[in-house]
């Protein structure tokens, strides 16, 4: 960097073509140097909420200082309960932990007897059978992140697809070696185990969650299998299991517990219910192997098939990493390792033995669930992996029943229940004398609500605001462990936006969020962008609602959090009126539909749950952009329902006044014998206009389907949340100025961008724009007597204008002087002078107004800085390094444009 900042400062640099050459390559150096630098702490801090952003390599290394400190393991309770200091034997009596927690205690676990089974009938596992594919490795390859924690050998995913075109055969023939030989499996099963802590002070091993870091070569095995079984776990897996199942949401178990909780709350009848909340201790490192391979072949996989999936299981070796350090290895004997893409699976499938138990005994009246509504479906469990939330009528007959089919089960599959994780809960009509027989019983917890389940909040008997208290704490601990001092505005957006707007976004999607809490977030990613603090106010330079437009309307993209609140309860009710059968919808409507029809009309009432209200507000918005698009015609009525377009019904437009209330007539009845529409039937009824409408509509047709409902606002007619934000925020009505797609999309550093988007809105810091806080004089503090405005820095001032008069040819420097602020930047954007591409031009020009203020603000802090001898021989070397970094053509060209350039004459 010396030497670069010494060639800039001679005099000679100018007409010297052996120092911009120089420059050149020095440049190339240091671009390379810095970004290995980057990849190196960008890997060590494990972050990847700043992909795209600038380097912000002072952050990355912050992170990993921090990260380093809290998973460093610096003492541990002994024995007895006391502090242990000792890294050695506190390093011993972990291993000897994992040891026997990895250790099948029980040779010979008993068999299962359960009537039900999976439901294997009609299966074509042929599939399964197919030989592994060149596409179909590389596609489970790049599908993996490519900076992720790599295992023992240390080559991460990215190491693999850089060099794919090399490495491809040797890697396509090993992968379909392991799949027939079981000593090519155990050459790459070794397993680092990394101890992550589940609590914010570990004081114990089993405070540890071990989570496995497989090789790249094994993963991209399993993750092949995983691929090839997806499709069947739909039907294999009973409804109460949402966990890992394509098509099924952790949403949907979250709704049905939130709403019979609700329910249980206010009961008052007879009856009164229990709900458990099971915790399985170490559940994935507990499951028998043996119970593993009955439920494979169970599930009538082929015998190959399985033995390969026992082969990834049994091959295996763990050593763990201890502060840093592996430790020796040693064999496990049971249990599926969390990191390995199959195990999700696996251990899903052996959950669902469990359901089959409990579906068992509510078919023989020996298990007594709660019901849903007076019309709603009967709900004995929900699982989501080994999440299980149990439902019973409330006595001791009925806790013997639980316990019977868990102790069967742990029997079978090496699980076992946590009994001090356990906790219950009772409806508000138990007896109390009788839910403290029941917990004196069980040993288990008694709570006044089922606690945070699946991530969601609690709302327990508190006020509404209080019940989300524990997410507005985690959004503080973030903040108080972030620098944003060591991140540019570019950083600080991006990480305001990925992790402080979706820290909420999973609440967002099953409840409705008080509006405090909404507006506690937004202030929390206004003071972070901004850079303000605790300690340090500092300006916000745009308010709110301009940050809160999407980036290609001028904003940042930020989402305004009720309206996404809004939006994501939107798609429940889309979910609604499109999964009628889905678990969740039966339950909503067996408490809420109270006899309507869900289509027409959703209402609420005060007794009912805070998520229904907020369906009944949205419903009427929803309602009015869902449209039928029709298929043979038989599932929508003709004057009753939407489906010729313009949000009208055709009952509205009739001649005459007619009753359509008891009217059965379907689209499909409005053709005749060839198939076409039969005007016949309408011309007295309709008016011109109306049947010219249907007129340019394709009548229904029988291979054209069942009739869809269609979201309005999408031309494919899928509901997204993206749509139902930007039609609840009136998105669509905001009119563009200054090309912004255009600007975002440009290849080059954020933080060039950043500096036009706040040009763009004039909210430099410029000395006019400070004087009108009272903070000095206007002045430019070179041209003294003139007002130092955001045009006068970036353009007009001597400074700048040396710059534009190199790049820009004279014949067209009038013009490019001329324009005000708005045009100017629209100009430059879309525009191109000289002899440059209009895409050239923009990221010259973006570079240019970077380097311009950042000049200014050097000056202004040091009185000793200098300014680059060749302003626009910089400005094209960076823009030459951007192209290079981007792969974009013309970096040559670039090149060539300046280092031909002299020095231009004066006057």
């Amino acid at each position: 960097m010396a030497r670069i900042r010494g060639i800039q400062i001679s005099p000679d640099n100018f007409s010297n073509p052996f120092l911009q050459n120089l420059e050149i390559d020095l440049r190339k150096q240091l671009e390379i140097t810095l970004k290995h630098e980057e990849s190196l702490w960008f890997q060590k801090s494990r972050k990847e909420w700043i992909q795209g952003g600038d380097r912000n390599t002072r952050y990355y290394h912050s992170r990993t200082i921090s990260r380093r400190r809290k998973n460093r393991i610096f003492a541990l309770h002994d024995d007895v309960g006391d502090w242990c200091y000792d890294d050695m034997l506190n390093r011993n009596r972990v291993i000897s932990f994992f040891k026997n927690l990895y250790y099948e205690d029980m040779i010979d676990r008993p068999e299962l007897i359960c009537s039900i089974s999976y439901p294997t009938n009609n299966h074509d596992f042929s599939s399964l059978l197919l030989q592994v594919s060149p596409e179909e490795i590389k596609r489970a390859l790049f599908a993996m992140g490519p900076t992720k924690a790599p295992g023992e050998d240390g080559i991460p995913a990215i190491f693999y697809k850089h060099n794919w075109q090399i490495l491809q055969q040797n890697f396509t023939e090993f992968i379909k070696l392991a799949r027939q030989n079981a000593e090519a499996i155990r050459a790459i099963n070794s397993t680092l185990v990394v101890l992550i802590p589940k609590v914010d002070a570990p004081q114990n091993a089993s405070h540890f969650r071990p989570i496995a870091l497989c090789n790249v070569v094994y993963k991209c095995n399993t993750k092949i299998i995983a691929n090839r079984l997806k499709p069947f776990m739909n039907d294999w897996i009973s409804p109460q299991q949402v966990g890992f199942i394509p098509g099924r949401n952790i949403q949907d178990n979250i709704i049905i517990a939130q709403e019979l909780i609700h329910s249980m709350k206010r009961m008052k009848r007879k009856k009164s219910f229990m709900t458990i909340k099971f915790d399985l201790e170490k559940a994935y490192d507990r499951l028998s192997w043996g119970f593993i391979r009955k439920c494979l072949s169970e599930l009538n996989l082929p015998a190959c098939l399985i033995n390969l999936i026992m082969n990834c299981i049994i091959t295996s070796s763990f050593k763990l990493l201890w502060n840093g350090e592996k430790t020796d290895s040693f064999l496990p004997s049971r249990g599926v390792r969390q990191g390995d893409p199959l195990s999700p699976f696996l251990f899903v499938i052996c959950m669902d033995k469990l359901s089959h138990m409990i579906t068992e005994a509510v078919n023989e009246r020996k298990w007594k669930p709660i019901k849903a509504g007076r019309h709603g479906p009967l709900i004995s469990h929900l699982m989501f992996a080994d999440d299980l939330l149990v439902f019973e009528e409330a006595s001791t007959e009925q806790l013997g029943r639980i316990m019977d089919c868990l102790e069967q089960f742990g029997l079978s599959s090496g699980h076992k229940i946590n009994e001090t994780k356990t906790s219950i809960f009772f409806s508000s009509n138990v007896d109390r004398s009788v839910a403290n027989d029941i917990v004196n019983r069980s040993g288990f917890k008694w709570n006044k609500g089922i606690g945070s389940y699946l991530g969601s909040i609690d709302h327990g008997n508190r006020r509404k605001k209080e019940c989300f208290k524990p997410l507005v704490d985690k959004l503080k601990n973030k903040l108080a462990g972030w620098k944003s001092s060591c991140l540019s505005l570019a950083g600080r957006t991006i990480l305001a936006k990925s992790v402080l707007g979706s820290l909420a976004n999973h609440n967002m999607q099953h409840s409705n969020l008080p509006i405090s809490v909404c507006r506690e977030f937004e202030r929390a990613q206004r003071d972070f962008v901004w850079g303000s603090s605790q300690q340090q106010r500092k300006a916000h330079l745009l308010s709110w609602d301009n940050l809160c437009l999407p980036k290609t309307l001028g904003g940042l993209g930020f989402k305004r959090m009720k309206t996404f609140n809004d939006a994501f309860l939107m798609k429940l009710g889309w979910g609604i009126l499109t999964k009628p059968n889905d678990l969740w919808v039966q339950v909503l409507k067996g408490k809420y539909a109270r006899g309507r029809d869900f289509l027409k009309t959703v209402k609420s009432n005060n007794q009912d749950s805070s998520l229904w209200k907020r369906l009944a507000y949205l419903w009427p918005t929803l309602l009015d952009n869902v449209q039928f698009r029709i298929g043979n015609g038989k599932g929508t009525w003709f004057w009753k329902d939407r489906w010729i377009g313009d949000k009208i019904t055709l009952q509205d437009f009739t001649l005459h006044q007619r009753d359509f209330d008891n009217d059965t007539t379907l689209v499909a009845d409005m053709t005749d014998e060839d198939r076409n529409w039969d005007f016949g039937k309408l011309q007295d009824i309709l008016n011109n206009t109306i049947i010219d409408k249907i007129r340019i509509m394709p009548p229904p047709e029988p291979e054209l389907g069942d009739d869809e409902l269609a979201w309005s606002i999408e031309g494919h007619g899928n509901f997204t949340v993206k749509s139902a934000y930007g039609l609840l925020s009136n998105e669509y009505h905001t009119v563009e100025v200054i090309p912004w797609e255009t600007v975002w999309k440009s290849k080059c550093p954020e933080r060039w961008k950043f500096q036009l988007w706040k040009t763009g809105h004039d909210r430099l810091l410029t000395n006019s724009r400070k004087s009108k806080w009272g903070l000095g004089t206007p002045e430019c503090k070179k041209c003294r007597d003139v007002e130092e405005t955001t045009m006068h820095v970036l353009r007009d001032c001597p400074n700048a204008q040396q710059l534009w008069r190199i790049l820009i040819p004279g014949n067209e420097l009038l013009v490019f002087m001329l324009t005000d602020l708005i045009p100017w930047c629209r100009e430059n954007i879309s525009m191109r002078w000289g002899s440059f591409t209009i895409q050239e031009w923009r990221i010259v020009f973006l570079c240019s107004i970077y380097y311009l203020w950042q000049w200014r603000n050097n000056a202004l802090a040091d009185p000793n800085f200098i300014y680059p001898s060749n302003t626009a021989h910089f400005v094209l070397s960076q823009v030459r390094n951007s192209m290079e970094q981007e792969n974009i053509a013309g970096t040559k060209r670039i090149e060539t444009l300046y280092v031909r350039w002299n020095q231009p004459p004066e006057g």
